[in-house]
């Protein structure tokens, strides 16, 4: 068991990531248990329970799990979240954790579409024909266009830093679409006013 004060307090985001990706891999590795007290919401994310506490009190004590934080997620990023809360969690259930490092390239221009990526932490350069059209960071998302027009991709991803997205696959993202008249019409809305 470690027990863990403030273990991120004073440091910045990648020394931040360092710390947290080694208590995770212990947990993974050794299934060693992390108790952590912190004031840091950058790692919620990564918790498997949370205990809220005021003037030495527990006023909250959550087990989570990783629909419930993906619906969180979701309801940040713009098309989703006006989406009822049934909805965020099916859309939820589906989707996977994908983490890949600097300087990987994520989608190549002219692919099929087959996964909408939503950015947790990091960030990415989309460049189309050799130039840089956009920058895409936390909360942002890409791969809409081609899943949802059924067109090749029309930039090549890569990331510009450590990145951890959520994915969701074409036939759950398919599925999701159809069982879903709210999230058709927000990727509608939102595909014509960004192109």
């Amino acid at each position: 068991m470690v027990l863990a004060d403030e273990p991120t307090a004073a440091l910045d985001k990648d020394p931040t990531t360092n710390v947290l990706n080694r208590l995770k891999q212990l947990t993974e590795e050794n299934g060693t248990a992390i108790l952590m007290v912190t004031h840091d919401h950058r790692i919620i994310e990564l918790a498997d329970r949370l205990v809220h506490t005021v003037d030495g009190r527990i006023v909250s004590d959550v087990v989570l799990s990783n629909a419930l934080r993906m619906c969180e997620f979701l309801k940040g990023v713009a098309p989703f979240k006006s989406l009822p809360p049934d909805e965020l969690t099916r859309l939820a259930e589906k989707v996977t954790r994908r983490h890949f490092d600097p300087g990987d390239v994520v989608t190549l221009e002219g692919d099929e579409g087959e996964e909408l990526f939503l950015i947790l932490e990091g960030g990415v350069e989309m460049v189309r024909e050799v130039r840089e059209v956009a920058r895409l960071g936390p909360k942002d998302f890409f791969g809409e266009v081609s899943l949802v027009s059924g067109v090749p991709r029309n930039a090549t991803v890569v990331a510009t830093e450590a990145l951890d997205t959520y994915v969701l696959g074409k036939a759950e993202f398919r599925a999701a679409m159809e069982a879903s008249a709210g999230l058709r019409e927000q990727l509608r809305r939102y595909y014509f006013q960004r192109y």
